[in-house]
């Protein structure tokens, strides 16, 4: 798995990014059990945030902005193809779509 990027001498780690030091639940118990419940189920629910999001289905794979929690998000996970637009870094509307034609 990638850990970092060298882009014009500048080096950028994102262990923190990626890995945690410690369980997830016990990190954010502070983030409500349906949240848990899509995060474990792999799926987003709107209200999300994107960090939520990430953690159910994964990496951006395309967005439409830098302005994280007011933009549209694309993300790959398998065989789908999940598009969530936040607003306030709440979702706001998810649109799912399999890899199958």
């Amino acid at each position: 798995m990638p850990v970092g990027e060298v882009e014009g001498g500048n080096e950028t780690f994102r262990l923190d990014d990626l890995l945690y030091y410690d369980d997830p639940h016990k990190l954010y118990s502070y983030w409500p059990s349906s949240v848990w419940q899509a995060i474990d189920q792999h799926q987003v629910k709107p209200g999300m945030s994107e960090m939520q999001t990430m953690m159910a289905v994964g990496q951006v794979a395309q967005s439409d902005s830098s302005d994280y929690g007011n933009r549209t998000v694309t993300y790959t996970a398998g065989d789908r193809k999940i598009t969530v637009t936040f607003a306030h870094d709440q979702a706001t509307q998810v649109q799912e779509a399999s890899g199958h034609a």
